[in-house]
């Protein structure tokens, strides 16, 4: 018997439910979405219509600096998308949100989109506030390597 004879017995999913089968439908469902274009920073603006509205502010400079960040670096952690935020001035006022896990919202958001995927590596945070938390390194799928200027003779 393969894998995908065994039912869950943990509960999850019904008892005619296979773990072979749930990890055919994950790969599935992963590669599909990977066949597709990445989403604009207007696009994804767009998807966004149900952020609370109070939030919304905080969103559009979040959501602004993720972009950026992937743009600009082929990989990186949200301690550079904090840092981008506070060159735009919002990150420490951000850094006063009651829910603290909406960064990690804004990065699966980012993942969905098609602008970043995780390597699986992890870095400490230098955020002071973080204590050395182990941060998710994220790769960028939007990288635009700078273009060298032309020496001049």
């Amino acid at each position: 018997m393969g894998i995908s004879s065994y039912p869950l017995q943990n509960g999850l999913g019904n008892k005619n439910t296979h773990k072979g089968d749930d990890m055919v439908r994950s790969l599935a469902t992963l590669y599909a979405n990977l066949k597709k274009e990445p989403l604009s920073l207007e696009e994804a603006r767009a998807k966004q219509g149900a952020v609370v509205r109070e939030r919304r502010a905080w969103w559009d400079t979040a959501i602004q600096a993720v972009y950026h960040c992937a743009y600009k670096n082929q990989s990186f952690t949200v301690d550079a998308v904090w840092e981008c935020m506070r060159e735009i001035g919002t990150a420490d006022e951000v850094r006063n949100i009651s829910d603290n896990r909406a960064m990690g919202r804004l990065m699966l958001d980012a993942k969905k989109y098609q602008w970043v995927i995780s390597t699986g590596a992890y870095r400490a945070s230098t955020e002071p506030t973080s204590h050395g938390n182990a941060l998710t390194v994220w790769k960028s799928l939007i990288y635009r390597q700078p273009k060298k200027e032309k020496e001049s003779a």
